[in-house]
């Protein structure tokens, strides 16, 4: 539902990296566009610590493997994850 109708928070796209969370009171939902040409490797807990609050882990939306709060993005590829 956060991706449909959450809140958005947006932050300024820096090295060819852009990043925007969708959430509401029930989730939050990462989304990180890497439109460069090299793989970028984001540490999500330290970069944005003011949305991610508890969670401690990061649910891949497609694949739904969980990995920790370290996300790496390939080029001209986007990550969307589930904060668990």
């Amino acid at each position: 539902t956060a991706l449909k109708t959450g809140k958005m928070m947006q932050y300024l796209p820096e090295n060819d990296v852009y990043t925007y969370f969708r959430y509401n009171d029930k989730e939050t939902i990462i989304c990180v566009m890497n439109v460069g040409d090299a793989e970028r490797e984001i540490d999500v807990k330290e970069k944005y610590a003011e949305i991610i609050k508890q969670s401690t882990k990061i649910q891949n939306v497609i694949t739904k493997n969980t990995q920790p709060l370290t996300i790496k993005v390939l080029p001209k590829t986007i990550f969307i994850g589930k904060l668990l």
